[in-house]
């Protein structure tokens, strides 16, 4: 059985830190309201922790950011169609 420690250890490894949130929603860290009306507002999961922090998902966190980083990018990869041409000539 896990003590209290180990299992903030893992939950803190599991959730995003009350920093980076702060970070991510550009509020105080300690402005938990602030952080779960921008986490509603932005269609986030969150958990309220006995302390009223929205505990947030690293994984969803990571996903969501290579999700936006994607959408931002505006060329396409496409293969090089004149180097197979000039080959078959």
């Amino acid at each position: 059985m896990r003590n209290k420690h180990e299992l903030k250890e893992e939950i803190d490894a599991i959730c995003l830190l009350p920093r980076e949130l702060a970070e991510l929603v550009e509020c105080k860290e300690t402005s938990y309201a602030c952080m779960t009306r921008w986490l509603k507002k932005q269609g986030w999961p969150y958990v309220l922790s006995s302390s009223k922090f929205p505990k947030v998902s690293r994984a969803f966190f990571y996903a969501k950011m290579i999700e936006q980083s994607a959408e931002g990018m505006t060329t396409k990869l496409e293969p090089n169609f004149k180097a197979l041409k000039k080959r078959a000539a």
